[in-house]
């Protein structure tokens, strides 16, 4: 385990709110009662919507690994 996981053990955080970091997929695991939620999908649609930022990358970046963060369960997407 990372140094975050260890704390969501210890602390038993209500929710852990992230992109698409390997804490939303191991948060579930080591801490049952803790809400995972990816503020991914809003993150690219505040880029689309913001032409005036050169985020193509980042967009395109975000998209693959959602597609793997997507495969697991207890994450909710917002």
């Amino acid at each position: 385990l990372f140094l975050i996981e260890v704390l969501i053990k210890l602390v038993n955080f209500e929710r852990v709110i992230g992109i698409t970091l390997t804490t939303l997929v191991y948060t579930p695991l080591i801490s049952s009662k803790t809400q995972v939620i990816s503020i991914a999908d809003s993150l690219i649609g505040f880029f689309e919507e913001n032409k005036s930022i050169d985020s193509k990358n980042s967009i395109l970046n975000i998209k693959n690994h959602l597609k793997i963060l997507r495969r697991f369960q207890n994450i909710e997407f917002i």
